[in-house]
């Protein structure tokens, strides 16, 4: 609904196929706008890392003080640096997320010159958006957070050890499978009906789009018993076994078992 509130989908749902992400991103915190702050994107920001610990503190402390609907979000604003998915402003801070769902960066420095890029000339997408952050007049902790399922959150926080990110923004990194964990994670016993149904909601939407963590196998108790020896041999291998003549090019094979 949000996504199409902002244009990002067209009336015929021709481009729906390149729009994923603002789906996606629509989708979810669209709906999880609506409950409290405590309920919904309390947990949901609470999965996000910092490197720096310092910065985990102040993160940890900023969540702690927010109540109800305290929050105003930012749906794709454009500015200068580009097009970010979401703002979201709080009490004393501004949180930028960029959302990725089915791709990577969408620019990137030449690796060649990264030692010479100065963080106010660097094309890489985090970098831009970090400089859009800091120009925003709100509060004293700004933060920007980078949120995709959790292999292109590996491979893009290794991109930017290497990145001059704008010192005055905290780069924090979040993965769907964790926030997807979060919600699982919420004790219903407490909550209104409603509330539970817009979680579970958001929960089997999550999963749907294939966005879970692998917790190993649960079932292995029921199969291995203690006190007990084990033997494991590999089974026969299949034999095939093709008994045929030379092959005519002109004619046709069919194989038969």
């Amino acid at each position: 609904m949000i996504a199409d509130i902002h244009n990002k989908i067209s009336r015929s749902g021709s481009n729906l196929s390149d729009r994923y992400e603002d789906h996606l991103t629509g989708s979810f915190f669209g709906t999880i706008r609506y409950l409290p702050f405590e309920v919904g994107l309390k947990n949901v920001l609470s999965a996000v890392q910092f490197r720096d610990a310092s910065i985990s503190l102040k993160w940890e402390l900023l969540l702690s003080k927010q109540r109800k609907n305290d929050i105003q979000i930012e749906f794709w604003p454009r500015y200068e640096e580009g097009e970010i998915d979401l703002i979201l402003y709080v009490d004393h801070a501004a949180i930028g997320i960029e959302v990725k769902y089915l791709s990577g960066l969408s620019s990137d420095d030449d690796k060649e010159t990264l030692d010479d890029i100065d963080p106010e000339e660097s094309i890489n997408q985090l970098v831009r958006y970090s400089r859009l952050i800091d120009r925003l007049n709100h509060g004293d902790l700004k933060c920007l957070i980078f949120l995709a399922p959790f292999k292109t959150v590996y491979q893009i926080e290794d991109v930017m050890k290497n990145r001059p990110i704008t010192s005055n923004v905290s780069l924090g990194y979040l993965s769907w499978e964790n926030i997807l964990e979060e919600l699982k994670s919420i004790d219903f016993s407490l909550l209104p009906e409603w509330q539970v149904m817009i979680i579970t909601d958001l929960k089997q939407f999550l999963e749907n789009k294939g966005l879970i963590r692998f917790n190993g196998f649960r079932s292995i108790k029921n199969l291995v018993k203690p006190n007990e020896s084990y033997r494991f041999e590999e089974s026969p291998k299949t034999k095939w076994n093709w008994a045929m003549e030379d092959v005519d090019g002109r004619k046709t094979y069919v194989f038969k078992n």
